[in-house]
């Protein structure tokens, strides 16, 4: 009830959603998937009671500025403009005990309210902690759940689950209302550098430095098929949205598209040799970005592999 919507709206074309909660929020919300974009400062205390008397509350769009009626005669605007500054930092050098070690991964829950971190002590420890993403406060700590660094994190689209790859050789999945490992997939002979589930929940596939792509059945555990043929460690890896592609980045600077119910190439895609660490699909699975050791962002068409810009 604290969180009731009061007032609702869109944007003229239809791209956004803004609302206005008891608690004094104003969130936007992208329609096509529902997925958050940004949250607003909350309405103080004494103006929520004041607009509260009057049953009055509204929210507008108005070209590119979002504005609420926020306490009698009192309109707020905010530029709906994206631009990045810090919010918050979580964890801090000097306090161990928040996060151990190094950050050697991260990933947000699908409704954008949490995020995990991976870290751990080389060869002792893999540690996951859940953290909330508007005040940085620890939700759940999961503990070790491997031997060694954790090196990816990947939440189930459901966000029930969370899978983590490891250098000790192993895929945790996670149950996050219990913080219980449900099963641990083993397979690969080197680190497992990241994991991707598809957006059904019913495969994963994984990147390993053994130079190998796997494919999994997440209600089994087992192995379902193994791409080969790489001359370099595995570093990304990720589901084209919606389809049984895979997109798996090598150290060689090889980018390739793989069909996952038969291991075959689809295409690949040029990075010009260089060191790919990271890559990204977009929302709708039509483009791909990929980025590595030269310091160029690269984006591609999914369909016809045809770069779309280079970001130096």
């Amino acid at each position: 009830p604290g969180h009731a919507v009061l007032a609702v709206t869109w944007n003229p074309n239809a791209t956004k959603i803004a609302t206005i909660h008891r608690d004094g929020s104003t969130r936007v919300i992208r329609s096509s998937d529902g997925q958050p974009l940004t949250q607003f400062p909350q309405t103080s205390s004494s103006d929520l009671a004041a607009v509260s008397g009057t049953d009055k509350f509204d929210v507008a769009i108005l070209g590119d500025k979002l504005c609420r009626l926020s306490g009698p005669g009192t309109v707020q605007c905010w530029t709906l403009q994206e631009h990045w500054t810090l919010e918050r930092t979580i964890g801090a050098i000097n306090d161990p005990g928040q996060i151990a070690d190094r950050v050697t991964a991260i990933d947000f829950r699908p409704d954008s309210m949490t995020v995990a971190v991976g870290s751990g002590e080389p060869s002792r420890s893999g540690t996951v902690k859940i953290f909330d993403v508007y005040t940085g406060e620890l939700v759940r700590d999961l503990g070790d759940l491997h031997s060694d660094t954790v090196l990816g994190l990947d939440f189930s689209p459901d966000g029930r689950t969370l899978a983590s790859s490891s250098a000790d050789r192993t895929i945790a999945l996670t149950d996050v209302a219990t913080s219980t490992t449900t099963r641990r997939l083993e397979g690969h002979t080197h680190h497992v550098l990241s994991v991707a589930w598809q957006d059904n929940g019913e495969a994963m596939a994984s990147a390993g430095a053994d130079q190998t792509v796997k494919l999994w059945n997440t209600e089994t555990g087992e192995t379902s098929r193994t791409v080969s043929g790489f001359s370099k460690e595995m570093t990304a890896i990720q589901f084209a949205e919606a389809t049984d592609q895979v997109v798996a980045a090598c150290g060689s600077g090889e980018v390739r598209l793989v069909n996952s119910s038969n291991g075959g190439k689809v295409r690949s895609f040029d990075t010009a040799k260089d060191f790919v660490f990271t890559i990204a699909v977009t929302p709708d699975g039509k483009q791909l970005i990929a980025g590595g050791q030269s310091g160029v962002v690269r984006i591609w068409n999914v369909a016809d592999g045809k770069i779309v810009a280079e970001l130096k």
